[in-house]
């Protein structure tokens, strides 16, 4: 396993940031990203870049989980790397200010199933609806993947 705290960033913004709500749905529902695995480098100065992967880790990170399965990585030695390095992840912006961050957390739906007797796809539905209907217009009946893929 890898903190992401742990991993600095090659990016300054994260473009097509409407992938990431699916990733964290999926993520949400168990999905791992073992078979398109985060590829990392370890550079002379101990610092381990993303160098692929910053949607996923992204994903991750706001889905709740703070660290990277073993198997959900490649971490690689490259003493002559290139890329500009910027800051930790956990530091960026779009990880300290976005929205999607919000999402209810595996221990926030399993209280609220226990609490309501919802089912997992309900609870997550309706925390959702408690953390952005304040700031988003979803049509109703619409769920919040299908919002999250058309905005």
């Amino acid at each position: 396993m890898i903190n992401i705290a742990d991993l600095y960033s090659t990016q300054q913004h994260l473009k097509r940031a409407n992938q990431v709500p699916a990733m964290i749905t999926f993520l949400l529902a168990g999905g791992d990203f073992s078979d398109n695995p985060v590829q990392l480098k370890l550079l002379s100065d101990e610092r381990i870049v993303i160098n692929n992967g910053h949607h996923r880790v992204t994903a991750i990170y706001c889905s709740g989980r703070r660290i990277l399965y073993d198997n959900e990585y490649i971490l690689d030695a490259d003493d002559s790397y290139k890329r500009n390095v910027f800051n930790r992840i956990t530091n960026m912006w779009w990880i300290k200010d976005f929205e999607m961050c919000k999402e209810p957390t595996e221990q926030e739906i399993t209280k609220r199933m226990e609490d309501t007797g919802e089912s997992f796809w309900t609870a997550r539905e309706e925390l959702r609806d408690l953390a952005y209907k304040d700031k988003y217009n979803k049509p109703a009946g619409q769920s919040w993947g299908e919002f999250w893929k058309s905005y």
